[in-house]
C-alpha cells in the first residue's frame, strides 16, 4: 500500500470511529437524559406530577420581612394604600406623544401598535398625509370620514393653533384627543404640521390568558385592575393587584411629595416578582434603604412588567418619566437574550448548524461564535443607552445591573444541572439552547452592561457577583424563590445606599399629599 493510500485510510479510520464514538455517546446520552426526566425530583415538580420539590426553605422570607408592622414602619411616603384615581388620560396622551417624537421612524409603529393609539400627519389644512398605527385610514379618506365631524372640525382648528387637547365622540365614545407639532423624520408628501394621536379603538386585540390584567400584553396592566390570586411561572401563589400608575405596586401619589428620593425599578418579571405587591425586590429595597436611612425618604416604585424587553423600555420609557423619578434602577437581560437574540440565531443557522443541533453533545455549535454573539448582544443593549440619554437630559441618575442566574454547571450537583438544562430547553431558551449556552450569552450580555456604564460614568450594580446560589434561591434559571428576592434586594441596598444624596436621614418625614394624579 502507498504512503498516500496509507494515510487515506487511516484518516477514513479515525473519522469512522470518530463518528462511532459521536452518535455511541450521543445514544448514551439520549438514554441518561430520559432516566433524568423520569427521576429528577425538581423537574417531576416542575412537570405538576404531585411530587413536591425537595426542600421549602427557599420559599420563605426572614422573619424581619414576615412583620408587616415593620415594614410599615419604612414604607415611602410617595405611595399609597388608599384608594386613588387612574391618572389623567389626557396627560398620559401628552406624556407619551411627546415621548413619540423621541423615537426613530422604525419604533414609532410598534409604538402606536402597543399603546393603541392611532397617530395622525396632517398638513397645516387638516388633509391626512400619512398615518402611524395598525387601523390607518383608507387612501383618500378625508378627516371627517376618519373621524366624525366634531372631531374632524376640532382637529382643524389644532392644525391652525398648531396644539391642543380636546375631548370629542369617536365609535359612539367620548375619547382624549391630543394635537402637537409634528417634528422629526417624514417620508412622503409635506412635511406636515400636525401630529394628531388619539386612542385607537379599531385596535384588534390579543391579550394572554389573564386578560383581566392586561391592557397590552406583556406591554402595559390596565390600571386599578381588581386584586386576583394566581401562580406565578414558578409555582408560586401570588396575590396581585395593579395600581393608578398601571404597575404592580402601591398607588404613586404625584405630584411627588417635597423631600422624597424617588427610585423607579424597571425589569421585567424578574423585578416584578413575589407573592405580594409589598414582597418583591423594588418594595424589599424601599424597606432597606428607609431603615438604614432611619426615615421615610426614600420611595422605590416596582415599574416591573412580566415579558417585556428592551425595545419594549424604550417605547415605555413616557411612562417611567410620568413617576417622576430621581433614579431609574435596570434590572434587565432575560427577555433580550432568550426572546430576542435565541430565536434569531436558531432561525438563522447555518446549514452545518442544523445538521448538528439535534446531537446533544454538540448543541454548542448550534449557536454563533462569541464575536457573532458579542456584536449582536450589543445592538440588544444600545436600548439602554437611549434610555440612559433621555434620562440624563432630565436630569435623572440611571444605574444598569448585572443580570443574576445559577451557579455554572460544575458547581452544581448533578440533579440542580439536570433541572436547570431542562428548564432552559423546555420553557425558555428552546430545544436547541443548553443551560451551559444560556450562561455564556448571559455572560456576554453582562460584560456588555459593564462596558456600557464604564463609558457613559454611570453606576454598574453587579447583582450577578452578590446573588449567586442554586436551587435554594433560584426557581429556575433567573426567577427567584422568596429567599432570592430577599437577598437581591438586600444586595441592591447596599449598593444603591451610597449613591442616594446626602441629608436623606436628616429630618421628619414629608407630608404627604392626598392626589395622585400627574395633571394635579
Amino acid at each position: 500500500m502507498s504512503r498516500t493510500a496509507r494515510t487515506v485510510f487511516l484518516l477514513g479510520s479515525a473519522l469512522l470511529w470518530g463518528i462511532v464514538l459521536l452518535l455511541g455517546a450521543e445514544v448514551l446520552g439520549r438514554a441518561r437524559w430520559r432516566r433524568v426526566l423520569d427521576t429528577n425530583p425538581y423537574i417531576r415538580a416542575w412537570s405538576g406530577s404531585g411530587v413536591p420539590e425537595p426542600g421549602t426553605n427557599g420559599n420563605q422570607f426572614s422573619e424581619e420581612l414576615l412583620d408587616e408592622a415593620l415594614r410599615d414602619r419604612f414604607r415611602g411616603p410617595g405611595q399609597t394604600r388608599e384608594p386613588l384615581p387612574a391618572w389623567d388620560a389626557a396627560t398620559v396622551l401628552r406624556a407619551r406623544a411627546e415621548h413619540f417624537f423621541a423615537l426613530d421612524k422604525v419604533a414609532r409603529r410598534p409604538f402606536a401598535s402597543l399603546y393603541h393609539v392611532q397617530v395622525l400627519a396632517l398638513s397645516a389644512e387638516g388633509d391626512i398625509l400619512g398615518a402611524y398605527g395598525p387601523a390607518p385610514p383608507k387612501p383618500g379618506q378625508s378627516l371627517e370620514e376618519c373621524l366624525g365631524a366634531e372631531a374632524a372640525a376640532r382637529a382643524r382648528a389644532a392644525c391652525a393653533g398648531a396644539a391642543d387637547d380636546f375631548t370629542a365622540p369617536l365609535d359612539g365614545e367620548d375619547r382624549v384627543f391630543h394635537a402637537r407639532p409634528f417634528s422629526g423624520d417624514w417620508q412622503g408628501g409635506g412635511p406636515p404640521a400636525v401630529a394628531l394621536f388619539y386612542p385607537n379603538t379599531r385596535q384588534p386585540r390579543d391579550l394572554p390568558d389573564d386578560n383581566d390584567l392586561w391592557d397590552s400584553s406583556f406591554f402595559t396592566y390596565r390600571p386599578l385592575a381588581a386584586l386576583r390570586q394566581r401562580v406565578d411561572v414558578i409555582g408560586r401563589a401570588a396575590q396581585f393587584s395593579i395600581n393608578n400608575a398601571g404597575f404592580r405596586d402601591d398607588n404613586v401619589i404625584l405630584p411627588k411629595p417635597p423631600g422624597v428620593f424617588r427610585i423607579v425599578c424597571v425589569g421585567a418579571s424578574t423585578t416584578e416578582e413575589g407573592p405580594s405587591n409589598d414582597l418583591t425586590y423594588p418594595n424589599l429595597l424601599e424597606f432597606y434603604l428607609n431603615r438604614a436611612l432611619g426615615g421615610r425618604r426614600v420611595d422605590v416604585v416596582n415599574a416591573g412588567v412580566s415579558g417585556i424587553n428592551s425595545d419594549k423600555h424604550v417605547l415605555k420609557l413616557a411612562d417611567y418619566l410620568l413617576l417622576e423619578p430621581d433614579m431609574i434602577v435596570v434590572y434587565n437581560a432575560a427577555n433580550d437574550i432568550c426572546h430576542g437574540l435565541f430565536p434569531k440565531w436558531v432561525t438563522g443557522a447555518s446549514a452545518l448548524q442544523r445538521a448538528v443541533r439535534s446531537l446533544r453533545v454538540l448543541d454548542a455549535l448550534a449557536l454563533p461564535g462569541e464575536a457573532a454573539q458579542r456584536r449582536d448582544v450589543r445592538k440588544m443593549t444600545a436600548n439602554l443607552s437611549f434610555l440612559c440619554d433621555q434620562a440624563a437630559a432630565r436630569g435623572i441618575r440611571v444605574a444598569l445591573c448585572t443580570f443574576a442566574a445559577p451557579l455554572p454547571p460544575a458547581e452544581l450537583p448533578p440533579v440542580e444541572r439536570d433541572f436547570f438544562d431542562f428548564v432552559t430547553r423546555r420553557n425558555w431558551a428552546g430545544k436547541y439552547v443548553s443551560y451551559a449556552s444560556y450562561l455564556r450569552t448571559l455572560g456576554l450580555y453582562n460584560g456588555e452592561i459593564e462596558a456600557l456604564c464604564r463609558e457613559r460614568g454611570i453606576p454598574c450594580l453587579p447583582v450577578a457577583d452578590r446573588v449567586r446560589g442554586s436551587k435554594d434561591i433560584f426557581g429556575d434559571i433567573f426567577h427567584m424563590k422568596n429567599r432570592g428576592i430577599e437577598r437581591k434586594a438586600r444586595a441592591m441596598a447596599e449598593m444603591v445606599l451610597p449613591l442616594l444624596p446626602e441629608g436623606l436621614s436628616a429630618g421628619a418625614a414629608p407630608q404627604t399629599p392626598s392626589s395622585g394624579s400627574p395633571d394635579s
